[in-house]
């Protein structure tokens, strides 16, 4: 049995994957940095969560958390002065939590680095699944170095995976194993809490447009606030939620109330209960500049069967049809963007229609938790195996 998956990264892919783990009665340990307020120790959804704090006192710490490790680091410089303290801090946490593993599963390629260590030390096989900025941004010389000496390597996206086989001198060691989700958010909702929602906006009788994604400008939350006016001239009823937090939430705050569409937009910060939100849903939107390849979200709102709106950003054409499985708009064109909306809630045919092809894509590509499931531990038994 596997005792624990070790995880870093602000991703819900890893706490999604995590917590299948527990339910199929897998033993396992979170080890993730602390933040102010948190507790060092929390068990939770049946996993036990390790959080460790790298600055004293805790409300320096000002890597982690917030925008994101990327943005934070980009824009300060006392930030990136915790990565030393951030990093040795992790290896001792990682180090005591990971004594009882029999796998140790990295999700970002830093933490990767320090699971080499408990590879070393302790024999311990590890996996590192690449998200992102991680295997873009980092020195090639760090990346390959990381790449070559885990057991494993696994991305659900394939630029990522390109990136990756590019890197490994052993090609066989690369997986395509897709993102896990939170699949028991699909078999069943909580009535009161998507009524309360409902209440709490007065979504009442309404049309309902969603984003949920960080505010940083790559995931674009100023273009879904520009595409309002083209939407409530004809559809006054519509209310657009746009879920989420980060660095530009001043600046869409700015912009609706210069447009004069603050009754017709809810800026909810963050909140947990994001299927609620796509079940209100009646158009789902995803404005990434870069890549939509492959979004949580989006993944989460096809398996909900949400008509989505997508961007053709990056290799998105190559995966998603337009007027099939979604509907395709140009990157940062509030115009196009209010277009296809209207379109969609012009013509409810057309909504479901591309709600089910949307659903029926994702369970092709292999989104399915028999398929995201049943690849990671099949790849964690052959490597605990030997």
């Amino acid at each position: 049995m596997l005792s624990t998956n070790f995880s870093y990264i602000g991703n819900a892919a890893y706490y999604d994957l995590a917590k299948e783990l527990a339910s199929m009665g897998h033993e396992v340990d979170i080890v993730i940095p602390h933040k102010a307020g948190e507790k060092k120790l929390e068990k939770k959804d049946g996993l036990a969560i390790h959080r460790f704090q790298y600055m004293w006192p805790a409300e320096w710490q000002t890597l982690t958390y917030g925008s994101g490790m990327w943005e934070n680091w980009r824009r300060s410089f006392m930030a990136r002065l915790q990565a030393p303290f951030l990093m040795v801090s992790f290896l001792f946490a990682a180090l005591g939590v990971g004594r009882k593993a029999d796998i140790i599963h990295a999700h970002w390629v830093p933490s990767g680095f320090v699971s080499l260590f408990l590879k070393w030390i302790m024999g311990k096989p590890v996996v590192l699944t690449v998200h992102g900025n991680d295997i873009k941004k980092l020195p090639k010389w760090f990346t390959g170095f990381v790449v070559n000496n885990c057991d494993a390597v696994s991305s659900s996206h394939p630029d990522m995976l390109a990136a990756a086989m590019e890197l490994a001198k052993d090609k066989t060691k690369v997986h395509d194993i897709k993102n896990a989700v939170n699949f028991g958010q699909f078999s069943g909702l909580d009535k009161k809490k998507v009524e309360k929602i409902r209440d709490e906006f007065g979504l009442k009788g309404k049309k309902v447009v969603t984003f949920i994604a960080r505010f940083v400008d790559w995931k674009d939350p100023l273009t879904f606030v520009k595409a309002v006016p083209y939407v409530v001239k004809r559809h006054p009823e519509a209310r657009f939620l746009a879920i989420g937090d980060g660095e530009m939430m001043p600046e869409v705050k700015k912009k609706a109330k210069e447009l004069g569409i603050e009754k017709y937009v809810f800026l909810t910060g963050r909140r947990p209960e994001v299927n609620a939100f796509l079940s209100l849903s009646d158009v789902f939107t995803a404005l990434s500049t870069l890549q939509n390849v492959f979004s949580v979200s989006i993944i989460e709102a096809m398996m909900m069967e949400r008509a989505c709106v997508l961007t053709r950003a990056g290799d998105t054409e190559k995966y998603f049809k337009d007027g099939k499985d979604c509907l395709l708009v140009p990157v940062a064109d509030e115009k196009a963007l209010g277009n296809a909306i209207n379109s969609l809630l012009d013509r409810p045919a057309l909504r479901g229609k591309i709600a089910k092809g949307g659903k029926g894509l994702i369970k092709e590509l292999g989104f399915d938790k028999e398929s995201v499931m049943g690849k990671n531990i099949a790849l964690y038994e052959a490597l605990v195996k030997g």
